[in-house]
């Protein structure tokens, strides 16, 4: 699906030059008499790697459809994290690479979306708010 480049926002698959990118920052300048320009910070959803994408405005990117489906994570074993989706009970390995951002707040029984393209998991999108209990920590210090 095609979008003009200002529809952009943080979190989207865009497909550029056959590869998809999945949006993670963006930044908008404009500067005097000239058009406006948009650059994103994307990551690249099949290699992992991180790449920024700068567009004039007016230009058009193709959006891509990801499908989010209500899952529960469930544990971990080794580099791959096992997630449990809630409406057909199909059970998600997912290697470290493709969820590293969202690794540190992961804990069993934890609610949680999977982003899914073409019947494989892209992404991890974690609740809102997630309640921990401090073990311990150092001492205050006037």
């Amino acid at each position: 699906m095609k979008i003009d480049i200002s529809d952009v926002k943080k979190g989207m698959v865009l497909q550029v030059e056959g590869k998809l990118f999945k949006v993670i920052d963006m930044g908008h300048t404009h500067t005097g008499r000239g058009s406006a320009t948009y650059s994103f910070k994307c990551k690249d959803i099949i290699n992992g790697g991180n790449q920024v994408l700068t567009y004039k405005s007016g230009t058009t990117l193709e959006a891509v459809d990801v499908v989010t489906k209500n899952a529960v994570f469930l544990y971990t074993g080794g580099d791959t994290y096992t997630f449990m989706e809630n409406d057909t009970s199909e059970m998600y390995e997912i290697p470290a690479d493709k969820i590293e951002d969202a690794i540190p707040y992961l804990k069993e029984n934890l609610d949680c979306y999977l982003m899914m393209l073409d019947g494989n998991v892209i992404g991890v999108i974690l609740p809102n708010v997630i309640e921990y209990k401090i073990a311990s920590t150092v001492p205050g210090v006037k």
